[in-house]
């Protein structure tokens, strides 16, 4: 794999702390060392943005696969996350984006979204994938 991960800090606002910027590049660059090869990932942009009402509140992050070329890391200032929580929620997010960009299921993730049932067993498929890379829980439900 030639092309970068690229994370891109929430630093603007000010509100986060050097240690929870520390957190956040830390449990990047854990899940990209974890998956590159396997997943065979690379030219992509993790974007971390300030979205507490996308966080999962145990965990301080939450994630969504925009496209087979951007990942959103929520997080929330005011419930800073652990590296081991960010970690998993971008291993369970790059293999959204491998299966977007590979397999699939039929047509993008984003173009099923209407289809509930079907979403929730990619979901699945993800979370056993992301244990299993891990070693950890799957995530909490969402929705």
């Amino acid at each position: 794999m030639t092309g970068a991960i690229d994370l891109h800090l929430p630093t603007g606002s000010g509100v986060y702390s050097g240690e929870q910027l520390a957190v956040l590049k830390d449990g990047h660059q854990a899940a990209v060392r974890l998956v590159r090869e396997v997943l065979q990932l690379d030219r992509l942009d993790v974007f971390a943005v300030d979205a507490p009402d996308m966080v999962i509140p145990s965990w301080g992050c939450g994630g969504y696969t925009y496209s087979a070329r951007s990942v959103v890391l929520a997080v929330d200032s005011s419930h800073p996350a652990t590296m081991s929580a960010v970690r998993t929620t971008l291993v369970h997010e790059f293999h959204h984006v491998a299966r977007e960009r590979g397999p699939g299921c039929g047509t993008s993730l984003r173009a099923r979204s209407y289809a509930q049932e079907r979403g929730l067993s990619a979901s699945a498929l993800v979370d056993i994938s992301a244990k299993a890379v891990t070693r950890t829980a799957p995530r909490e439900a969402t929705n």
